[in-house]
């Protein structure tokens, strides 16, 4: 079975950083579309094992069809908890905001608190369109192989 480790990954873009260095999907192969779990296998494999990405592309490469589906099938499940964890909380927050007994308007922080509110919707669909993307990104791998 494939682990993945995402300790040093962005939660949200799913890039690794090590050291001063952010590696994007080009970096692993700036030829070929690098889905989400081809990318976290490689990125991960260079932050436990190697620190070099030719080294790390030929370990993903060598994986079996059913290895690199077994990846695709775990990403896509991650990938979906994330997206309607962030949904609902998009979904929570504009809720908020159009519920006015939430919140007395007449409350001196209730425009702030409003803003507050605003950068929280935007920031969590932003995130769950982030999330959408990448399922098809996976969805597309799985079926084309």
């Amino acid at each position: 079975m494939c682990t993945v480790s995402l300790a040093a990954m962005d939660p949200v873009t799913g890039l690794l950083t090590i050291g001063s260095k952010t590696f994007t999907y080009n970096d692993f192969d700036p030829v070929n579309i690098v889905r989400p779990s081809q990318y976290e296998f490689m990125a991960s494999h260079m932050l436990n094992n190697y620190k070099n990405i030719e080294m790390a592309r030929m370990v993903y490469d060598n994986l079996s069809l059913a290895q690199k589906n077994e990846l695709s099938e775990a990403m896509l499940s991650i990938l979906e908890y994330k997206r309607l964890m962030a949904e609902a909380k998009e979904v929570s927050a504009m809720n908020f905001l159009i519920d006015e007994s939430e919140f007395d308007p007449s409350n001196p922080i209730y425009h702030d608190i409003c803003g507050f509110v605003r950068t929280l919707v935007a920031k969590y669909k932003k995130e769950r369109e982030e999330y959408e993307r990448q399922i098809v990104e996976e969805n597309y791998y799985i079926y084309k192989m």
